[in-house]
């Protein structure tokens, strides 16, 4: 914040206070306005030295930055399809010249290759909107507010392409400009009622400052490309630096607020709970957990992109008492995809090292501060997904799993989730005494429907709960002792699953955080006479932060 009112301040002490744009035949730089209407942030950019190649370079750099930031591109062009060749000379009256498109194709092939251009009148979700000014429009505002305009003999002449003199009142050309831009201003702000604006202009057909007079209070400099270094110390700032445009886009008329212009670091402190229940029919149950409990991890999120890795480093006091628990050790790593409504998890898990929790049930001299009954060479191995569908778009599943959104409004959604993981179980030194399997290799797959809502309490403050049950079928091969022979076997079981989350959080502008906990507990009939039962439950602390991504990730568009 202090770093944006120092670059603030520095722009408007060594910049023109005026708002009329400077060409400096040495400098190619862009100007630009920005002014907030209805609470968003509205960028006016007059384009002229489009001759220029390094004007054009900064000129696109300039525009692609707002479009990558959420703000919807809508060009200024003149459409002359089937004009009538009166208004054509007509328009040439007004201003002693026919404008031409050839420099807004050139922009637009630069800028967005593979984009399309729509009239004004249909664009909706389109990376570049047009506003098409046709000569027809302009002749019809001018002869509606003023006289018709005069054709002498000598303009219907000369050749349409050729200038001639200009002697109509340029007060009244510029009001009519003035009309016809407000006109269209107003039609933009119609079709994009949560969006950005970025209003490019042609600065032939006049001064911006008396359209938008009472909203411009400043002017900003971009500039990259220039042929000649402005003495002194002091350069222009540029609009990577000043971040004048807002880094967000709000959507669903409020609802959600889109992150996409930052990266997203953050660090969160697991407490974790991964636990193995055998319960042999008619026997004492078995709960294997492993010692390294704490987990630290980090996750880098961009847009609907996420990645992260954990695991328990050495320093953890939960890792430290082996003499007690024995010795565990493992990693996670986890990739995301989050879109509107479909998502995908994926996540491979490693972990060596359990001991028997319930150590009391088999040692009746047991007490707490005693060793437990260890299994060091226990392995568990895991590779797993999930593939879900949101019903709700204006519920934010990235504003609670990735935070590259926030959740403005209070929503909720039902969900339909797949859930798909192979885990196996194997020991090296021993069975898991004494249920006599030594490895188990199992297939489960599973559907899950639940609820998620987001409570927002007061901005940036939420609370989240949700819960979602399921079932499913695990499919297991077996690696089991029978009178000291190793028997291979399968066998299937019918899974019952249930999922759950809650949690507070705050999630700023550049800040976010907040406390979690989760469940997810399984269980099926493994060996006809066992049950055995899976849980992962954990408490995790978290915080981000917010910056700006490498130029080059800038170009991602997902």
């Amino acid at each position: 914040m202090l770093r944006s009112l120092l670059f603030i301040f520095l722009s408007l002490s060594f910049s023109c206070t005026g708002l009329k744009i400077i060409k400096n035949a040495n400098s190619y730089d862009v100007q630009y306005h920005s002014f907030q209407q209805g609470g968003r942030t509205i960028t006016v950019i007059q384009q002229n030295l489009l001759g220029q190649k390094p004007y054009i370079q900064n000129l696109h750099q300039l525009v692609e930055n707002q479009r990558i930031s959420g703000s919807q591109i809508i060009q200024e062009e003149f459409n002359y399809v089937l004009p009538d060749s009166t208004d054509l000379r007509k328009v040439r009256k007004l201003y002693g010249y026919l404008p031409t498109t050839g420099s807004y194709d050139l922009l637009a092939e630069d800028l967005l290759k593979d984009r399309y251009q729509l009239s004004v009148e249909q664009y909706a979700e389109a990376d570049l909107a047009t506003i098409s000014i046709r000569a027809k429009k302009i002749v019809q505002v001018y002869e509606s507010q003023y006289n018709a305009i005069p054709l002498t003999q000598e303009d219907l002449n000369t050749h349409i392409s050729s200038p001639i003199k200009n002697s109509l009142p340029a007060k009244e050309r510029k009001e009519v400009i003035k009309q016809i831009r407000l006109e269209y201003f107003d039609k933009s702000l119609e079709k994009y009622p949560n969006k950005n604006l970025c209003l490019i202009y042609d600065e032939k057909l006049g001064s911006l400052s008396k359209i938008f007079k009472e909203q411009i209070q400043e002017r900003t400099t971009y500039k990259k490309h220039s042929t000649k270094k402005k003495p002194g110390f002091i350069q222009p700032i540029t609009a990577d630096s000043l971040r004048k445009i807002s880094n967000t886009h709000i959507r669903y008329n409020g609802w959600i607020d889109e992150m996409n212009a930052y990266l997203h670091f953050k660090v969160a402190l697991i407490e974790n709970a991964e636990l193995f229940i055998l319960d042999p029919v008619g026997d004492e149950k078995f709960d294997f957990i492993p010692n390294s409990n704490q987990r630290l991890k980090f996750q880098v999120n961009y847009r609907g992109l996420a990645g992260g890795f954990s695991y328990t480093p050495p320093f953890f006091t939960s890792n430290q008492d082996r003499d007690i628990k024995g010795k565990s050790s493992g990693y996670d790593l986890d990739f995301s995809i989050i879109r509107t409504h479909w998502f995908h998890n994926f996540r491979t898990r490693r972990i060596k090292g359990f001991y028997l929790d319930n150590t009391a049930d088999f040692l009746p001299q047991w007490q707490f501060g005693d060793p437990y009954i260890q299994k060091n060479q226990l392995r568990y191995r895991a590779f797993e997904g999930a593939t879900g569908y949101k019903f709700n778009p204006k519920f934010s599943l990235r504003a609670l799993s990735t935070q590259t959104e926030r959740q403005l409004k209070s929503a909720g959604s039902g969900m339909v989730i797949s859930h798909y993981r192979y885990f196996q179980t194997q020991d090296a030194a021993d069975t898991l005494l004494p249920v006599q399997i030594k490895q188990s290799d199992n297939i489960e797959i599973g559907l899950n429907y639940g609820y998620f809502h987001t409570f927002v309490i007061h901005k940036s403050i939420y609370i989240s709960a949700g819960i979602a049950p399921g079932f499913g079928l695990v499919y297991s091969w077996l690696q089991k002792l029978e009178e000291e022979q190793l028997i291979r076997d399968q066998d299937y079981g019918v899974l019952f699953r249930i999922d759950g989350r809650i949690g507070i959080g705050i999630n700023g502008e550049r800040y976010f955080g907040g406390l979690y906990t989760q469940f997810a507990s399984g269980a099926f009939i493994e060996e006809k006479d066992i049950y055995n039962t899976s849980s992962r439950q954990s408490l995790q602390f978290f915080v981000g932060f917010r910056f700006n991504p490498p130029r080059a990730m800038r170009m991602v568009k997902f």
